[in-house]
């Protein structure tokens, strides 16, 4: 989130939890959404999506999609 926040991105959206982090923001005409979990073994896994904000409806089922498969042990 500070390196999103530092590359000049407005975050509008950030959650912590044990083991996981989301968050999402804006800038110009693009949005992003980024996830990171912890792993079962010592390991953690991230995905970041960023896309025009005129795909915003077309994009909403796939960032869903992703939060659901990417999970925390």
């Amino acid at each position: 989130m500070k390196a999103d926040r530092a590359d000049g991105w407005s975050i509008s959206y950030e959650t912590r939890k044990a083991g996981k982090a989301s968050w999402s923001g804006s800038r110009g005409g693009k949005i992003f959404y980024a996830r990171a979990v912890k792993g079962c073994d010592d390991s953690a896994a991230f995905f970041r999506i960023e896309y025009d904000r005129a795909r915003l409806e077309a994009y909403d089922p796939i960032v869903n999609r992703l939060v659901k498969t990417l999970r925390a042990c």
